[in-house]
């Protein structure tokens, strides 16, 4: 196993990242095994801070877990599918349980903006001789 403590996500985080973490499965040579999944749950604990989060204007009940599956980041909910989050607030700690190989980001997701669709009308000219 690899472990990678990041600066920023692979792929566009909508919200402030507390932390990022990538976790890839690894040979005996350092190469990288794709798909893989293990047979049994691990923990990840991401530590903080009140100072971490009031500099990025977070709050303790707003943190969750998320992990990238398919080119985006999905939240991991409290009940489990494939992995769970725990927020427990007198350690400081938040606590993902999973069998997942991939990246990891504890934050606080927002609210995709709002897209609009702007459809122009098209202009058709006889051309000049």
């Amino acid at each position: 196993m690899g472990l990678t403590r990041e600066v920023t996500p692979l792929v566009a985080f909508n919200g402030p990242a507390l932390r990022v973490l990538t976790v890839r499965a690894l040979d005996s040579a350092g190469n990288l095994i794709p798909n893989f999944t293990l047979q049994s749950n691990y923990s990840l604990r991401f530590r903080y801070s009140d100072a971490q989060l009031a500099a990025l204007g977070l709050s303790e009940n707003e943190l969750a877990a998320f992990v990238l599956q398919g080119g985006a980041f999905v939240q991991i909910p409290a009940t489990p599918t494939l992995a769970t989050t725990t927020v427990d607030p007198v350690s400081k700690t938040v606590i993902v349980s999973t069998d997942q190989v991939s990246q990891f980001v504890v934050g606080t997701a927002q609210a995709e903006p709002t897209r609009f669709n702007i459809y122009l009308p098209i202009v058709v000219r006889a051309a000049s001789e």
